[in-house]
């Protein structure tokens, strides 16, 4: 048994240099695998951060609610929402509305324009009830009824 030991560490030191190299490589090999893996997790975490940050915002929207009735020809009332449909609060949210109407002689023109709320604060999945009340004035009521469709 002794001489097998004795042939084998014999052995062992005449291939000392090329199991130096194997193992060289292989620690290479072994780095340049570890670094491109994380190149690749470096990649998906990056862009998990960017969806989850597109998620975490407010998201306002127009929701709008039927109208049961007009009050008179001057006197319209459209009944408004505005929805956050986002994850955090939308702070210190103004709107502005504007109203058109169209004639067949004519484009558009615009009616009214309503400024408001002026600062509001909609929480997630809340909404903020308005209604919207364009009023015309006594012209433009005659320019639309003249110009309605029969």
């Amino acid at each position: 048994m002794c001489a097998f030991l004795e042939t084998f560490a014999s052995g062992l030191r005449t291939s000392e240099s090329v199991a130096i190299w194997l193992e060289a490589g292989a620690l290479v090999a072994i780095f340049f695998l570890d670094w491109r893996e994380r190149k690749d997790q470096r990649k998906e975490r990056q862009k998990q951060h960017e969806e989850t940050a597109a998620l975490h915002r407010p998201f306002i929207g127009l929701e709008s609610l039927p109208t049961e009735r007009l009050g008179s020809n001057t006197i319209w009332e459209f009944p408004t929402r505005l929805w956050n449909f986002g994850t955090l609060p939308a702070s210190h949210l103004s709107a502005s509305f504007a109203f058109y109407t169209e004639s067949a002689q004519e484009s558009r023109y615009l009616l009214k324009t309503i400024e408001g709320p002026e600062s509001v604060e909609i929480f997630p999945n809340s909404g903020y009830e308005i209604a919207l009340q364009p009023t015309p004035n006594a012209d433009q009521v005659n320019q639309i009824c003249s110009q309605s469709k029969s």
